[in-house]
This record gives C-alpha cells, structure tokens and sequence, in this order.
C-alpha cells in the first residue's frame, strides 16, 4: 500500500485532466448537478482527442497549456451561446448556476463506492508498476509511450487507432509525475473508483428518484460487481473498453436529464459527450444507443397503458424504431467490412442459455461462484420499482435487453446474434 501512495500526484492529476475541462463546459452549457460531474469525463476526453489531433495537423504541440486554451475556449463558446439560445433557471444567480452544491447523500454514496472499490481493485492490481501479461496491454503502453516520445497525440498515430483512452494518459504524464506504466495502471484506478461509482449514482438518482436509501444502494453497487470494472482491469487488456463503459452511465444520465428538462444546453452537453465515447471505444456509441432506444420504446408502451398517449401515436413510435433497426442492422454489413466479418467469427467456448443466464444475473463472470448478495440486490431493486416508482420500469426493461444480449452472445451460433450481439 505503501508504493501506492506515492502515486498520490499521478492520481490528482489524471482525474483533473479527465474531470475538470469537461465539466467547464457542461456547465457552461446548463448542465447541473451530479450529472455534470458524471459525463465531464466524456467531454474532456473529446476535446483532448480531438484537439489533439488537430494541434498536430497545424503543427503545434500538445500539452496542459494548449489543453487549457482549449477548455477556455470551449467554455466560452458555451457560455456565448447559451446567452444567446439557451435558458437558465431564472431562480438561480450565476455563481449557483455554474457552481452548483453537491448533495451530501450523494456524496456519501459516493464516497461508499469509492472506498469499496479502492478496497478491492489495490489488492488486486498488485504493485503500480505490476505489468499484466497481455499484448493487448504492451500495445496501449506502447502508444502512451509514443505519444510522450514524440509529442504526437493524434489518432492516426501511429496507425489509426481510437485515441482517447491514450491522449488522456499521455497528456496527464507530461508533467512527469508518473512513468507510463504505474501511470496506465493509476489511470484505471481512477476510471475503475471515481468516475463508475460516481456515474452510477448520477444514473440511479435520475432514474430512479433522489431517495436516500437508493443512492446509498447505488453507491454500493458499483462496486459490487466482479464482471466490472475489476475483471476488465486484467482481462483483455481491454483498457479503452474499461475506460468507454465507465463513462457511459454519466453520458446516459445526462440524456435522461436532457430529455426531461428538454433544455438545449443539456442536449448539447450529451452531444458533446458522444466524440469523447466514440474516440475511446466506439461500442460505448452502441451501448448508448441501445440503452436509449429500449428506454424509448418502454416509456411508450408504458404511456399507452396509462392512456398518457393514444395507442395509434405509440405504434406509429414503435414502427419508426423498428424500421431503424432493422434497417441499420441490414445496412451495417454492407457499410462495414468489419462488420460483416461478425457474422463468421466462431467462438468455441459457448455454454448453455441456462449457464449464460446464471452468469449474467449472479455475477458469476470469470468466478466460479454465484454472488448472491448481487442477486438478492438486484431482486429488491426490480421490486422496488414495480411497486414504488413504476415510472423507473424502462429501468428494468434495459437491463433485460442486457441480460438477453448477453445469452445469445454466450449460447447461440447463428450468424444473426454475433451481428446483433
């Protein structure tokens, strides 16, 4: 624990880097409250992806300072146009506006999950300089490393490859306050024990209500499951896949935010969140759309049964969705290579439907034990629901969608679910 605590710099300053800019601008967009801070990551990593790429098209290097004018300017844009199309809350003065004030439930949610994961996820990893054998992790080490030797953070170098998770890393390491490795490893620290927990919480007490009793169990709970992020901290290495789903629940809890208050600023700060996904993993873009489009279709349904909405508008709603579907889902292999070639990949360890759900909902992902606390967690919470907030059900309708992903990418062969899948 020791060696850990002189990584105490490195972690300051990678969770500035990766928090900071982006909650600048969401909040100079109109965002507010936990959901500002959960999707901050995403917008960060955009404008240093993005802008990293172009400091080295116009030949100028990358570094803090350039991240700085960027962030500033950013900010400004924001701030400029939010004055000219957006709206505020008229109740709230401008240091509140853009400040905010945590709530401590919250915070103590949080702070829950946080300590919970650092329990776990420092044992595990060892030492800061432990090397985990794995030539998908030789790779990303090596790209952070020739970001730093040649003050090339673009996403073409040195082949094309999405650069988010790498430019971050790299930009934090400037000052010097780690070397790559233990620097990597500090890096999913921060991913795996600040921004999980803290997006989840923002997702629950925006899906679910502002309940104590459920943003305790929200904190709790995103680090109670082994599949993630622990098992990704080693199996893979599936660094930047590590890094796109830690920072989805906060782009997720903004949109559901954005589509309530339907406030332009919020939407925009999601849209700005989606680069910042796509250059770190681009099937977090999957995942998001697939979250979304499920909990469309479940508000719907939901708004017919409660004669909310006609039931001619809810089949025309979900006519649209399936067309758009089915019509990407036809088109994907044919626009994709890559795509394509999903459909002929063999994967020789199936199991049964049974064995893929025992270990989608027990948790029993490269363990060889159910986790029943996790099950018993999940039950109360889908009881809940049913019976306190039947207004959260398209909840409950994505993680089913997960759940059936899940199995058929675990026990089927067909063509047709490795492409769904």
């Amino acid at each position: 624990m020791v060696d850990w605590l002189a990584t105490i710099p490195a972690f300051v300053v990678l969770s500035v880097v990766l928090l900071l800019p982006g909650w600048l601008v969401v909040r100079a967009l109109g965002a507010r409250g936990l959901e500002a801070l959960a999707v901050s990551p995403a917008v960060s990593t955009a404008l240093i992806a993005v802008f990293a790429t172009v400091a080295q098209r116009v030949g100028v290097g990358w570094g803090l300072l350039p991240l700085l004018v960027v962030t500033l300017a950013s900010v400004g844009v924001a701030l400029l146009g939010m004055r000219l199309f957006g709206r505020h809350d008229p109740d709230l003065g401008a240091a509140r506006r853009f400040l905010g004030r945590p709530r401590p439930d919250a915070v103590v949610a949080i702070a829950i999950g946080v300590v919970l994961a650092l329990a776990t996820i420092l044992p595990s990893i060892g030492r800061p300089d432990e090397l985990v054998d794995s030539p998908d992790a030789v790779y990303h080490l090596d790209r952070i490393r020739t970001f730093l030797e040649t003050g090339n953070f673009s996403i073409v170098n040195p082949t094309f490859y999405p650069n988010g998770f790498h430019a971050w890393i790299a930009t934090s390491l400037l000052p010097g306050v780690a070397d790559v490795l233990p620097g990597t490893n500090v890096a999913t620290v921060v991913l795996a024990a600040v921004v999980w927990p803290v997006g989840c919480v923002a997702l629950v007490r925006h899906a679910l209500g502002t309940s104590r009793l459920v943003t305790y169990a929200a904190g709790f709970a995103s680090a109670a499951f082994i599949a993630f992020p622990t098992t990704l901290l080693g199996w893979g290495v599936l660094w930047p896949n590590l890094m796109a789903t830690a920072l989805t629940p906060g782009a997720l809890a903004l949109m559901l935010q954005a589509a309530r208050s339907r406030r332009i600023g919020q939407w925009l700060g999601f849209v700005a969140a989606l680069p910042g996904l796509a250059l770190i993993q681009p099937n977090a873009l999957v995942a998001l759309v697939l979250f979304a489009l499920v909990w469309f279709v479940a508000a719907r349904l939901r708004a017919g049964l409660l004669h909310h909405l006609s039931w001619p508008a809810v089949a025309r709603d979900l006519a649209v969705v399936a067309v758009v579907g089915v019509g990407g889902l036809l088109a994907a292999p044919i626009v994709s290579a890559r795509l394509a070639s999903t459909q002929s990949y063999e994967w020789n360890d199936r199991v049964s439907i049974w064995t893929a759900l025992v270990e989608v909902v027990g948790g029993r992902l490269q363990i060889s034990n159910v986790l029943w606390g996790l099950v018993v967690l999940i039950g109360l919470g889908i009881g809940w629901i049913a019976l306190r907030a039947r207004a959260a059900l398209p909840v409950v309708a994505m993680w089913v969608a997960c759940v059936v992903l899940y199995v058929m990418a675990a026990s089927s062969t067909a063509s047709w679910t490795a492409l769904v899948t």
